[in-house]
């Protein structure tokens, strides 16, 4: 990537007589800002995943599970701070560096979970909305500790500490009055089953812009700006969905490779070596995952929650991702912290997303095909989700998603099917049975249909 663009900017100075040499110095610069520029893209993409709403309604136990998924590795991360400081980090600022590691430490990668709760159609489980829940806490209380140790570590001087934090709780309260009413004009401006006007597309890319250069100039980093723009936008219709149809394919694709380009070449290698980095190593790579996995399993069992559910809240819990090299990366730059700390922590895919089975299609593919297709010609919107259930409660979760959205219509596989010789012949009684679940009455639905399941013996699916 550093080649290509040398080469680019080489191409491009050539007619002002440059020589090659000056594309190369100007070549890292470029990158780094460049590389920036789509790390303050991601973290509004972040924060536009975030919905604020979804924080009121969390309950008492995704509450205390989010509150011992971040305060017990984040305990623990300071412990380790006070080892690596007096080993591989000497010299660093003390305050600002336990905060660092413990924020470090303790996040959950909340885009990555969200992603891995969809390929595992665990979204409308209990296990998926607790841990939904209690991620989104955790991912808000670190981003406010990590504001903290960026407020510390930009002075020596405590009033300019709290100057600072006092500036950017005075941003965020300003984009939580001004952003929501401008992106719901906007989306009212955007009729539905339509692209977006690219006009808005361009004003909120300016936005998430203004907002980091706001964000830096308090003192706060830039990154800030973005994640604080992302979560003011309203979540209401389709428009937040399509802005991310827009933005993303550019920040993912094109961005962030150059975001780990330079995030490589800041990092040293070669300082891990010997036997106490590699114990060091150890180390920060248990506190990073078993603290996680330990509080969470602890207090969900206090909250009565089943053993192998409260074990699977505290793997999904432990989910690392792009964040965490964010956190560290910021924390470098400010002087807090070493290269070597980084590579610890961090060992994640390239772009940030969970590892998938690309082999697996699932039959389910074909009828969103085809959904996807009749929204485009007939220009209607259509509202996708993803669920799991068992066969003798899938009526339970079809009846209460129906009366949430106000469904007109549901859809369901026949549990008959077409012989050669052109008789039906029924081959599920379990989706007959299922189909006798249905209180019709209640639901207030003005139609009532039944198709064909061509797809397999194993499809159940209900739109």
């Amino acid at each position: 990537m550093v080649v290509v663009l040398s080469r680019l900017l080489a191409f491009l100075l050539r007619p002002l007589r440059q020589p090659r040499v000056i594309a190369e110095i100007v070549s890292y610069p470029v990158l780094d800002t460049l590389a920036n520029m789509g790390l303050l893209f991601f973290m509004f993409l972040v924060g536009l995943e975030l919905d604020p709403r979804s924080l009121r309604r969390t309950g008492k136990k995704a509450l205390s599970i989010a509150l011992a998924g971040i305060s017990l590795p984040f305990a623990l991360g300071i412990g380790s701070s006070f080892v690596l400081r007096g080993t591989i980090s000497k010299g660093v600022s003390e305050a600002p560096f336990l905060v660092f590691m413990g924020v470090a430490l303790s996040i959950t990668a909340f885009p990555v979970l969200a992603r891995i709760l969809a390929e595992l159609k665990l979204l409308t489980t209990d296990v998926g909305r607790m841990a939904m829940s209690a991620a989104a806490v955790n991912d808000v209380a670190a981003w406010i500790l990590l504001a903290l140790a960026i407020a510390l570590s930009g002075s020596n001087s405590p009033i300019i500490s709290l100057w600072v934090l006092l500036s950017g709780a005075g941003f965020v309260l300003l984009c939580a009055f001004l952003v929501p009413p401008v992106f719901r004009w906007m989306a009212k401006q955007s009729p539905e089953g339509e692209p977006v006007d690219e006009l808005f597309v361009c004003a909120t890319l300016c936005t998430v812009l203004a907002a980091g250069f706001t964000t830096d100039a308090i003192g706060i980093h830039a990154l800030f700006g973005g994640f604080i723009i992302g979560v003011s936008i309203p979540k209401d219709g389709p428009f937040a969905g399509s802005l991310v149809e827009k933005i993303e394919d550019l920040v993912s694709g094109l961005f962030l490779p150059l975001y780990f380009v330079s995030s490589g070449l800041k990092t040293n290698v070669a300082t891990i070596h010997g036997g106490q980095s590699w114990g060091l190593l150890v180390l920060v790579i248990c506190t990073a995952c078993f603290g996680k996995i330990i509080g969470t399993v602890v207090v969900s069992l206090l909250c009565k929650v089943p053993f192998q559910e409260a074990l699977a809240l505290g793997f999904l819990m432990n989910t690392k991702g792009l964040v965490e090299l964010i956190v560290l990366n910021i924390g470098k730059d400010r002087g807090v912290n070493l290269s070597s700390a980084i590579l610890m922590v961090h060992k994640a895919r390239r772009n940030g997303l969970p590892f998938s089975n690309r082999g697996v299609s699932p039959n389910s593919n074909q009828v969103v095909v085809a959904f996807e297709a009749f929204r485009q010609l007939s220009n209607v919107y259509i509202g996708p989700m993803t669920a799991i259930s068992a066969m003798n409660s899938m009526h339970e979760d079809i009846c209460g998603s129906a009366e949430r959205k106000t469904a007109a219509i549901i859809i369901l596989p026949f549990h008959k099917h077409q012989r050669l010789d052109g008789q039906l012949e029924t081959t599920r009684t379990d989706f007959r049975n299922c189909g006798n679940h249905y209180n019709l009455e209640s639901l207030h639905l003005k139609f009532w249909l039944c198709f064909l399941d061509s797809a397999g013996a194993y499809l159940c699916e209900c739109l």
